[in-house]
């Protein structure tokens, strides 16, 4: 695994920006499958290629992360809340993403109201994306 200078961002709203454009690198690739769910793992396929979630993706690509090994967000240490966040915002949780930034009451509460419904990826990818997305607008909108 490459070392990995980045230090991912703690607005909600940038990460999101970041793990879209890594989305979009994984599945342009051979290398990868994105399966929702599964954090960065070449055993699912039988090491044929590695099956990513949206955090993943951001392992992958921006972090560096090889794609021949298991790894957990924990192996990550600077980025592991920022990632852990994003577990929660590919689900619409705005709340427990922003918990997990540790941002504090404030943020905590205009994130709850962001909080939202976003269309599983496996079911539709294309509406993921834009549901992802307009959480993004949303989140940047009110500063986080």
């Amino acid at each position: 695994m490459k070392p990995t200078p980045v230090k991912l961002p703690r607005k909600m709203s940038a990460l999101i920006t970041i793990a879209l454009a890594d989305l979009a690198k994984v599945e342009r690739s051979k290398k990868y499958e994105v399966i929702m769910g599964t954090w960065h793992d070449p055993s699912r396929f039988g090491d044929r290629v590695c099956a990513v979630c949206l955090a993943g993706a951001v392992m992958a690509k921006t972090l560096g992360a090889d794609p021949s090994l298991q790894i957990y967000p924990e192996r990550f240490p600077e980025n592991e809340s920022a990632l852990c966040a994003l577990d929660e915002l590919r689900e619409g949780d705005a709340l427990s993403a922003a918990i997990k930034l540790g941002l504090g009451v404030g943020a905590e509460r205009k994130a709850c109201r962001l909080s939202r419904h976003v269309a599983p990826y496996r079911d539709n990818p294309k509406k993921f994306r834009a549901d992802m997305r307009k959480l993004a607008r949303e989140l940047k909108t009110v500063g986080l």
